[in-house]
């Protein structure tokens, strides 16, 4: 996920995050990223529970 933040910023892209849809190896770890990702990138990602995203672009 970071990577992938990373390189879209110097593009100009936003990054959305769909924090239910992403895995890691354990829970702690995925809390840990999402949590850094959530603190470093806040000017170019947003995350948020695939639920929202689905109806954010659906109306």
């Amino acid at each position: 996920m970071r990577k992938s933040t990373s390189a879209f910023s110097p593009l100009g892209y936003s990054a959305i995050i769909l924090i239910d849809a992403v895995c890691s190896g354990t829970d702690e770890t995925h809390d840990a990223s999402l949590k850094l990702l959530e603190s470093r990138f806040t000017a170019q990602m947003e995350a948020m529970l695939t639920e929202a995203f689905l109806s954010s672009v659906a109306g």
